[in-house]
């Protein structure tokens, strides 16, 4: 699985969790449908801009979407998925 693949499922993933949907998404992280769509599916890289946008719309913090991201690629089970740890100053 590549970073993308990894970091599309992450944010799909929460995506879910937050019950939204993709155009739902899209729209607080001011982007095109389309766009979240190919992120989602690893069709693209992405910009750390981008990332810092999904990050806030799904409310939670750009190095810990990225951390999931990393769990994801790394095949570490979903269920055993521990929160991302405490860093000083978040």
């Amino acid at each position: 699985m590549t970073l993308e693949q990894a970091f599309g499922a992450a944010v799909k993933l929460r995506r879910l969790e937050a019950k939204l949907s993709q155009e739902e998404l899209a729209e607080k992280a001011d982007m095109l449908g389309s766009a979240l769509g190919r992120l989602e599916r690893g069709a693209v890289s992405t910009s750390l801009e981008t990332v810092g946008r999904v990050a806030a719309a799904l409310n939670t913090k750009p190095w810990a979407l990225l951390w999931f991201a990393g769990q994801i690629q790394t095949g570490v089970r979903l269920e055993a998925l521990e929160p991302p740890p405490h860093i000083a100053g978040d």
